[in-house]
């Protein structure tokens, strides 16, 4: 009777310790699966970026730069550069964070570059255009919200405010989830773009400079990512 119970337990071990290792390898492939996903995301951020930068050092004024404008002009490039390296590097979503974070601040370095080209003032730090990160700096705020949501006040780009005022939809920025087959609006993309999200709009949370915003975006990233193929947009 001792032995039938000991090799009862011995089984019992071995199957626990089979499951565990079973459910460790499908979290590992699942993170990778993940890492992938949202890798690609910010690699497509950082190519518009780059692409914006080219455009920006092809301007005719570009080459008379003030020491202030070089200077802006120089953070912007060593933002792409760092989000470029910290992708490289990235083992894990929310490393993604980090990335996320180099080119909201290159961004506003780009547009203060093309303030002072331009003779403007130098614009007032303002959260990325929430419809699609790569916008860039927001403008100002729009009440809107996804059907079947109450509106709530978003910073939006020049162009995204001027669709919702007219009633036309914004720019919406997707991005693929699961197998990598699907597309969704970038704030319900589920836990693994919690990262991406954060770090463009993180250091907005305090003092209300994303009134409802935040807690909205994250809500959304931690949360389910399913939805029926028909909601899904375009990439913006």
């Amino acid at each position: 009777m001792v032995a039938v119970l000991i090799v009862v337990l011995v089984l019992l071990g071995l199957l626990i310790v089979g499951i565990y290792w079973r459910n460790a390898r499908h979290a590992a492939a699942r993170r990778a699966i993940d890492l992938g996903l949202v890798s690609a995301a910010a690699e497509d951020d950082i190519k518009e970026f780059a692409h914006e930068l080219a455009e920006l050092r092809d301007a005719p004024a570009i080459g008379m730069l003030s020491a202030g404008t070089q200077r802006e002009y120089d953070s912007a490039r060593e933002s792409l550069d760092a989000a470029a390296t910290l992708l490289a590097k990235a083992s894990g979503p929310a490393e993604i964070r980090r990335v996320t974070e180099c080119l909201e601040r290159g961004r506003y370095s780009v547009m203060c570059v093309r303030a002072r080209l331009s003779g403007k003032q130098l614009p007032a730090r303002r959260p990325p255009c929430f419809f699609n990160p790569q916008h860039g700096p927001s403008a100002g705020d729009v009440d809107w919200a996804p059907p079947g949501s109450q509106p709530r006040p978003l910073p939006a780009c020049a162009d995204d405010a001027l669709h919702v005022a007219v009633g036309a939809p914004p720019d919406i920025r997707t991005v693929l989830v699961g197998t990598g087959t699907l597309s969704v609006e970038y704030w319900r993309a589920g836990s693994a773009f919690a990262g991406y999200v954060t770090g463009y709009f993180g250091a907005y949370a305090a003092g209300g400079a994303l009134p409802g915003l935040l807690t909205a975006v994250m809500d959304g990233a931690n949360g389910d990512p399913s939805v029926s193929p028909g909601t899904a947009r375009g990439n913006g």
